[in-house]
């Protein structure tokens, strides 16, 4: 074809986004590039070491534009995803001509957040959820390379019942116009319920308040631990979820942090509600870090504040539970879970023991002013000794209240009288405590420090 002149890149090499580019023309460059995965839209641009006067940019073998030769790029609109050839031809001043190709595959955006979670140990089925990158007109769900089933394309999540206990691999696709995006994969492993053993506690906690205020402060820890005898030990924990109870007339929840068992998880938060607190943690979402619980760590710290309007004003011991709590939450029911290889373990779960105390006092027995766990005529002379030499001998005692036999704030000959009836029988019983030991219910000057008796 005289004074026609063509140099066609036909080598082409296909790349990792899909695409395939020619090698490079002595003059010429062209570039072909999906810019956004949920649009079938290609953009193209364009290097030439010569000036152009004209440029034709054809696909699929059809011209689609004419510009002059100052032209670099192309945003090619709304074509379908699929695969599809570009052509650029330039024409130089001196006439003669160049030509350059490139190839590119528009697939549909992947799924993504690809996650199977097998909620019961000791039930063989498995959820899995995904996040949808576009509008599809189906998805498609694989058992490893073969097409397990086709589901509508705003689907986004699936059940897989009575699978085989076992390593599986699950993968999720997108199609759009008969095209398929990349496939997302969702490895994991079924256990029987039996298979894995792990143990959750919240520790036993004791704690001090302001009896005047009942204004104090408590940090409540969860632990966990797993069995040395599980098969892979030690295995790896992805993330967790927990949800406790406490009793809500003594406490109020005011923060949710990680423990000290924790390293920097991407994801950790909770929910403090009127009667529990969840959690929920996921150590690395590209898989990178898991929590080794070879040994007992500290995975979660609650901080309650006491209630003041229970304490208040009151000295007295408390005791309360910290148990776990299944099913709380505001959204989705909460319940203590493990997640290893993308599947839920439940663990044993082993509750704590609150004690509350009020600050700077003991417990005692009103009227054991020599601590020997008895009421006696013992104790009658170590209250008259108070009584005669009461400035000497009280800023020895720290626990002047087991003299207050009646409770009034004042030592004096009425609980003489009060302990020699108790004693003798021949008047009314001491103020409380006296028949065991506990706490001042009506706290005074007279603050219980140190008890010589033997009080648990």
């Amino acid at each position: 074809m005289p004074g026609l002149f063509f140099f066609i890149a036909l080598a082409l090499a296909p790349s990792l986004d899909g695409q395939e580019h020619s090698q490079a023309a002595p003059d010429l460059v062209l570039n072909c590039l999906q810019y956004d995965p949920t649009q079938a839209s290609v953009g193209l641009d364009w290097t030439a070491d010569a000036d152009l006067t004209e440029v034709v940019i054809s696909r699929d073998g059809k011209v689609i534009a004419r510009f002059g030769g100052t032209e670099r790029s192309l945003n090619d609109l709304e074509i379908g995803f699929g695969i599809h050839r570009y052509t650029l031809q330039g024409r130089r001043g001196d006439g003669t001509e160049v030509a350059v190709s490139c190839s590119i595959s528009l697939r549909p955006a992947p799924v993504a957040k690809v996650f199977c979670t097998q909620l019961d140990p000791a039930i063989p089925h498995v959820i899995i959820t995904w996040r949808n990158g576009m509008e599809y007109d189906e998805i498609r769900l694989y058992h490893g390379k073969e097409l397990e089933q086709i589901l509508p394309g705003q689907t986004d999540q699936a059940l897989r019942e009575n699978l085989p206990t076992g390593r599986f691999q699950v993968a999720i696709s997108g199609v759009v116009d008969g095209v398929e995006s990349k496939r997302a994969s969702c490895p994991g492993k079924l256990f029987s319920g039996s298979d894995l053993k792990f143990t959750l506690k919240t520790k036993d906690t004791e704690a001090t308040y302001d009896p005047s205020t009942g204004v104090g402060e408590v940090r409540v820890s969860v632990t966990a631990v797993e069995d040395q005898k599980n098969p892979g030990y030690p295995n790896r924990i992805q993330g967790f979820q927990l949800a406790t109870g406490y009793d809500p007339s003594l406490l109020d929840p005011v923060n949710i942090e990680p423990g000290s068992g924790l390293s920097s998880p991407d994801f950790f938060d909770g929910q403090l509600l009127p009667d529990g607190v969840t959690v929920g943690a996921i150590m690395s979402f590209r898989g990178e870090v898991t929590l080794d619980l070879s040994s007992e760590k500290e995975i979660a710290v609650t901080t309650f504040e006491t209630n003041i309007d229970s304490l208040g004003e009151t000295a007295a011991k408390w005791v309360s539970e910290l148990e776990f709590k299944n099913g709380l939450g505001t959204g989705a029911p909460v319940d203590t879970l493990l997640v290893l290889d993308g599947q839920s373990i439940r663990p044993t779960l082993i509750p704590g023991r609150l004690i509350l105390r009020p600050e700077g006092m003991v417990p005692f027995r009103r009227g054991d002013l020599d601590g020997d766990d008895h009421q006696n005529i013992a104790d009658i002379g170590v209250l008259v000794a108070i009584l005669v030499a009461y400035d000497e001998m009280a800023p020895l005692d720290d626990c002047l209240d087991a003299a207050d036999t009646d409770d009034n704030g004042v030592i004096d000959l009425a609980d003489l009288y009060t302990l020699v009836g108790s004693i003798f029988s021949a008047g009314a019983d001491l103020a409380s405590p006296h028949l065991n030991c506990d706490y001042d219910a009506n706290p005074d000057q007279f603050p219980c420090s140190n008890y010589r008796g033997a009080c648990n």
